[in-house]
């Protein structure tokens, strides 16, 4: 079963718009994108799969690819990593975009 780890949390059992009891305990839940339906799912998990799986965290980072121009969406543990750009397929390293990259399109102001 190849996943993705998104995210490793506390949060109540019950979650809800109700208050929680004094004695309530939180449990670790695992946050992760399944590749084999596509679908983003989360499980409940011990402490000790918790630290386990903290160190196997993705993010998702916007680079620009230096031969082609593209920008597109990676999910890495680090920007040390190289990653293949979908357009050219060349490796790339990560470097930070600036603010001109990153603004939305959709966000513009009527």
């Amino acid at each position: 079963m190849p996943i993705t780890v998104i995210s490793v949390a506390k949060s109540y059992s019950h979650r809800g718009s109700h208050r929680h009891r004094q004695g309530t305990k939180k449990h670790h839940y695992l946050y992760y994108l399944d590749h084999e339906d596509g679908k983003f799912k989360s499980k409940r998990i011990s402490p000790l799969e918790a630290l386990y799986y903290r160190t196997q965290k993705r993010h998702r980072y916007r680079f620009a690819c230096s031969q082609c121009g593209g920008i597109s969406i990676a999910l890495v543990k680090s920007l040390k990593e190289d990653v293949e750009c979908p357009y050219c397929h060349t490796m790339v390293s990560l470097e930070v975009l600036t603010d001109e990259y990153l603004e939305d399109p959709s966000d513009d102001e009527v």
